[in-house]
């Protein structure tokens, strides 16, 4: 009997991810597959698993993104990939040794990637701009059919703006912290 969830985590949301997926092992269900935010589980036995998720901007289906889920399967994790996620699952008794990640350099990296990935997500404020100075311009000559197509087109890009915003900042201002307080670590430590 297989499980399936639909559940969609945002690609910078990696820890959430991990979580959710430990929690599902916990439960008794392993995943097999992931389709279009829909999660395909069988079961396994209660915590008999343990989930580790990694984030490259370029995916995984590279030469070296592939050399790298070579090294992960040696070392005993299956492998999942879900477009710039790497999922790797492994026996409980082996999660206790296996990271992706074990110093913070390569913690400070993965941060700065997702950060990175956060702020390309914030394209579509683009066209706010520039609807907005269309209105101003509009405004200070006195067109009024440019000014109302303006704020019209300001006002779905102002929604998408704040969805996205929404969404988007309150990781990002974590992903920020744990990064600031890395650096803060490694230049104690490293110095």
């Amino acid at each position: 009997m297989k499980k399936e969830i639909h559940k969609f985590f945002p690609d910078y949301r990696i820890e959430a991810l991990e979580t959710w997926l430990c929690d599902m092992a916990n439960q008794g269900w392993k995943l097999v597959e992931e389709h279009f935010s829909y999660w395909t589980f069988e079961p396994c036995e209660k915590g008999a698993y343990r989930y580790r998720v990694d984030f490259k901007n370029s995916g995984f289906d590279t030469d070296a993104g592939q050399r790298y889920i070579s090294f992960l399967e040696e070392c005993g994790a299956e492998c999942i990939t879900v477009g710039s996620l790497l999922i790797a699952c492994v026996k409980a008794e082996d999660a206790s040794t296996f990271e992706l990640y074990s110093d913070r350099s390569s913690w400070i990296a993965l941060y700065t990637r997702l950060m990175r990935h956060i702020w390309l997500s914030e394209l579509p404020l683009i066209p706010l701009g520039v609807h907005a100075v269309v209105a101003l311009i509009a405004a200070i000559q006195g067109n009024s059919t440019m000014l109302k197509n303006s704020i019209n087109n300001l006002v779905l890009w102002g929604f998408l703006a704040v969805l996205i915003l929404a969404v988007a900042a309150p990781t990002y201002c974590k992903l920020y912290k744990k990064r600031k307080r890395l650096l803060e670590e490694k230049q104690i430590f490293e110095s």
